[in-house]
Formats: C-alpha cells, sequence, structure tokens
C-alpha cells in the first residue's frame, strides 16, 4: 500500500511539474544605445504568476544569474554589469537543472533601440520592453505588398503617342488636352487607397501555444506513471486475494482434523 501512496505522490508532481515550466523568454536586448553595462536586459512572460525561485539565466560564456521574486505577464530582468555579448550570443532559462527554454544564436552589432523578440521565430526590431512583442503574419506581409505594388503603378506614367509633326498648332493642343484627360481619367482607374496595416501583436494564445511545446515530454511520462499505478494496484489486489484464499484454505483443514 505504501508503494502505491509513493507512485500517487511521484505522479501529483509530474502533474504539477508544467505549470512550473509556462515560462517562456521573450525579448532580448543584448546592444542598447550608449553604454551597455547596466543597460542590458530579457524580457520573460508567464499567463499566470509564477515564483522564479529556482529559475536561473545562463548566457553562452556559462555565466549564470539566479531569478527570484513572483510575477505576472511581463518581467524585465536587467543586469548590473556587461552580460551578454554582441556576436554568438544565446541564452538559456533553466529551472534547477532543468533546461525550460534556450533562444537562438543571435547577433546584434547595431547600437540602437532594436532587440531580439520572439514571434514564430527570433527576429530584430524595434523594442517592445514590458508589452507585447510586434509579430507580423504572413497574409498580413502579402496585403502589404500588394499595397505597395498598386501604389506605385497609381504612380506611373501613362504614355500617348504624338501626334504626327505635321498637324497644326490646334490639333497639338487638343492632343495635349486629351492627353491630360487620358491621364487623369487613367489615374482614377488605377488609383487605390494605400491601406496603413498596423502590425499584428503577438497575443497570449500564441504564447501559450509555443509554451505548450515544452509540455509533451511531460504528458508521455504523465500516461507512462498512470499505467505503472495501474498495473501496481492490480498486482496488490491480487496478492491480497490470494493470502486471504491461503488463509481461508488453511483454517478449513484445520477443522477438518479436529472432526477427525
Amino acid at each position: 500500500m505504501k508503494k502505491v501512496q509513493v507512485w500517487l505522490s511521484m505522479l501529483l508532481l509530474i502533474l504539477i511539474f508544467p505549470f512550473i515550466s509556462a515560462l517562456s523568454i521573450t525579448e532580448v536586448e543584448s546592444n542598447p544605445e550608449g553604454e551597455d553595462s547596466g543597460f542590458e536586459w530579457v524580457e520573460l512572460y508567464s499567463d499566470s504568476e509564477i515564483n522564479l525561485s529556482g529559475y536561473k539565466l545562463v548566457n553562452n560564456d556559462g555565466g549564470e544569474v539566479e531569478l527570484n521574486g513572483s510575477f505576472s505577464r511581463y518581467y524585465v530582468y536587467t543586469f548590473e554589469k556587461q552580460w551578454l555579448d554582441n556576436s554568438d550570443e544565446k541564452v538559456f532559462l533553466y529551472h534547477n537543472d532543468s533546461l525550460i527554454q534556450e533562444t537562438s544564436l543571435f547577433e546584434d552589432s547595431k547600437n540602437n533601440g532594436f532587440t531580439w523578440q520572439l514571434c514564430d521565430s527570433w527576429e530584430f526590431k524595434e523594442a517592445t520592453k514590458n508589452s507585447e512583442n510586434i509579430c507580423e503574419s504572413s497574409s498580413e506581409v502579402i496585403e502589404n505588398e500588394s499595397s505597395a505594388e498598386s501604389s506605385e503603378n497609381s504612380g506611373e506614367e501613362v504614355i500617348i503617342d504624338e501626334k504626327d509633326s505635321s498637324s497644326d498648332s490646334e490639333t497639338i493642343i487638343n492632343s495635349e488636352n486629351d492627353q491630360e484627360e487620358t491621364n487623369n481619367d487613367n489615374k482614377q482607374e488605377t488609383e487605390s487607397p494605400v491601406i496603413v496595416l498596423s502590425p499584428k501583436d503577438i497575443n497570449n494564445t500564441n504564447y501559450t501555444n509555443l509554451l505548450s511545446k515544452y509540455n509533451y515530454p511531460f504528458y508521455g511520462l504523465i500516461v507512462f506513471c498512470m499505467l505503472i499505478i495501474i498495473l501496481l494496484i492490480i498486482k496488490y489486489r491480487k496478492g491480497k486475494n490470494k493470502n486471504e484464499f491461503e488463509e481461508g484454505y488453511g483454517n478449513q483443514g484445520d477443522t477438518s482434523s479436529n472432526n477427525n
């Protein structure tokens, strides 16, 4: 029975662990404007309140920074000194000795307000410190390209063959007027309003989907442990029934000997 209790406790811990790992690095500033020391930072995100005890950040050189406190949504950790390299750099997020997440290998040689941000992949764009990353979907990229093409087409000149040089001045004037009217008509037909699309902010669902991929191994482990627990319970019950049967059989034998 004690073994069953131990396995149930282990299963409970496994069920709780995925919630521990619902934390993600969402933005990295390795080369801020001006001096780097004291101004580099890493942004973390969690849908729900999370305790950072046991979490740590590790850079590509093996340097470690212990995290503490609790937060929900966005948390920005600013390094006290220069901690991130501007090239061949990567940031790892650990919980104790378990790797939760790692960024892509990135380079930031521009001393400006751009950062590496997590969208469908890591992208280098204008900083969104303590707020949602600005991520543009593929459909919006196509719409922007189409709008740009239509805007370019509207600026093209319509070429009309000039009249024969032998025509008199009145014919030339009429031709120029006709050309201007034609240009205006064509511009009205070809011109279309330029649609300015604002980039789409990354929403919490995207973060959740990105974070959920780290939980798949744990779900498999949960199923495996549940099967072991079921087998242990079946084995325990069979052993108990066998002992009861042997005890009952022994009692019957003793009664028969006494009757004789």
